[in-house]
């Protein structure tokens, strides 16, 4: 999933390459992955982008899921958590959905929080050079989530050794990652009565959403 070389990029419902000889085949659980093309950009443009216009929540998330393929070309940025904070029913999830448009199917794209570390690495790594969306930040253990934003937040998971002894190769990705909750990600580190370390704060950005969705 991602970038293959400088010039070919692979996702589960199309591909690219400037190389017209190129050929792929990716191994990707597609049903689960939420991935999938329908309408026209046209379409798109008309019935999602420009009802963002003026809604700064909406343009955030909207520019978040278009972001996730220009990591990998930008020097120095490595993946991003974005975490939207509010109370219930005020649309966080609405922003989570406009995001998910840019790839697929809302509903099957969004991702849940509530998964173990290790499950959350081969998630990340299936939506390598993409978006990630984890929605329900207050589903999560709060002794977990410590290591977790570590994690995500490095690119990296955990070092593993195989059945004959060997080193495993890593499960890697560059990601943008939005995410929503009713609490901060240092709220929830807090619970579990950890200290909230600086490399954990400067891995990802909070944004209180409070008042920017309008019927109109």
């Amino acid at each position: 999933m991602g970038w293959i070389g400088d010039d070919s990029f692979v996702c589960p419902s199309f591909s690219t390459s400037q190389n017209e000889k190129s050929s792929f085949s990716l191994v990707s659980n597609t049903k689960t992955s939420g991935f999938a093309k329908r309408g026209t950009l046209a379409e798109w443009t008309q019935n999602v982008s420009t009802l963002c216009e003026g809604n700064k929540i909406l343009t955030l998330a909207l520019c978040v899921g278009l972001s996730g393929v220009l990591l990998r070309r930008l020097k120095h940025f490595n993946t991003a958590i974005i975490n939207f904070i509010g109370k219930s029913s005020i649309g966080k999830t609405t922003a989570l959905h406009v995001a998910a448009s840019v790839w697929g199917e809302p509903k099957k794209f969004i991702q849940q929080w509530r998964s173990t570390s290790n499950a959350l690495e081969a998630v990340a790594e299936s939506y390598n050079d993409c978006l990630l969306i984890l929605d329900e930040l207050g589903q999560v253990q709060a002794k977990d989530i410590g290591n977790t934003v570590y994690m995500l937040g490095n690119s990296k998971g955990k070092s593993r050794m195989n059945a004959d002894s060997e080193l495993k190769k890593n499960k890697e990705w560059t990601l943008s990652i939005l995410s929503s909750g009713e609490v901060s990600i240092a709220d929830k580190i807090a619970e579990s009565k950890e200290k909230v370390k600086a490399g954990q704060l400067i891995r990802y950005i909070f944004w209180h959403v409070n008042g920017f969705f309008h019927a109109n």
